[in-house]
């Protein structure tokens, strides 16, 4: 049976709703430790959770964050680029980058995370050659996590020897998983990891025009057998996700710039602003010009 954690309030300084802190610690003393884990829990659904990571942050780039979407939906934003991540996705949160993350309004995210720092976590992002912000993985570790906050709540007022161990071996399992595509060498395991890179392109072309015809041009394989993969691994063809995540930037762009309905319908490729306008009507039930009036600079 899965362990049942005691709810709490979030320490002051970060927003969103209760979660289930299951550790704790703040002797940031720590951080030149091998391993060094400040936090960890479960954040259970909230509408108005939203988390932000900047250069003006009281503890900014000293934690590096993992991640795991139990259900739901959550938003990332780093590097200019903006992530959708659901259930199922793994993440990694660099501390040397900006971030900003938060739940989706209609589906928010339910996930369990683990803040931790340490000269051995410095040196596992070194020898993966980690440099992004923001790393994103389709995988099935939620199991992972929970054998993390088992060993935390069993060791945090004993020896922490044992418990480091656990969790250094842990935290390599996840950076294997994440960086797995980085290793891939024959064709049968590009087959396997082609609907999880098809999604990352995706995410990071969502303003290049991306569609399935270049999708099938960039990863040499058929648009039949590119829908078919994908809707295997993800309940949906590539092409419902790129118009899934267009009408996300878009609510993105409509909150948060000043751009232009037209502006924002010619910057993710609909083919006018009354294309644009119906596309968003018919999946937001409102007009792209009433979402803006209802929305502030952090909402989506």
């Amino acid at each position: 049976m899965k362990k049942q954690f005691v709810l709490e309030k979030r320490p002051e300084g970060f927003n969103g709703g209760k979660e289930h802190i299951i550790y704790r610690n703040f002797d940031y003393s720590m951080l030149s430790n091998p391993i060094y884990v400040e936090q960890a829990g479960i954040t259970e659904p909230s509408p108005d959770y939203y988390i932000e990571h900047t250069s003006q942050s009281r503890y900014y780039n000293i934690m590096y964050i993992f991640e795991y979407v139990i259900s739901g939906k959550g938003y990332i934003e780093c590097d200019g680029q903006m992530l959708c991540v659901g259930a199922g996705d793994l993440y990694f949160l660099n501390r040397m980058h900006e971030h900003k993350y938060y739940a989706d309004k209609r589906d928010p995210f339910k996930k369990i995370w683990l803040n931790i720092s340490g000269t051995m976590i410095d040196d596992m992002v070194k020898l993966y050659g980690i440099k992004e912000g923001v790393l994103v993985a389709h995988e099935n570790c939620e199991s992972v996590f929970f054998e993390a906050h088992r060993l935390l709540s069993e060791f945090k007022n004993g020896d922490t020897t044992e418990m480091n161990r656990g969790i250094a071996v842990l935290i390599f399992d996840l950076f294997s998983r994440l960086r797995r595509e980085s290793f891939v060498t024959d064709t049968a395991d590009n087959k396997r990891a082609l609907p999880n890179r098809m999604k990352r392109y995706i995410d990071k072309n969502i303003y290049n025009g991306i569609s399935t015809e270049g999708l099938s041009s960039k990863f040499f394989f058929s648009k039949a057998y590119i829908s078919r993969v994908f809707r295997k691994e993800f309940g949906i063809t590539p092409k419902q996700y790129i118009s899934e995540r267009r009408i996300v930037a878009a609510k993105y762009l409509l909150a948060s710039t000043e751009l232009s309905i037209a502006q924002i319908a010619d910057r993710l490729s609909y083919a006018d602003s009354k294309h644009f306008a119906n596309a968003f009507r018919d999946a937001e039930g409102v007009s792209p010009s009433d979402y803006r009036r209802e929305h502030n600079d952090t909402g989506v």
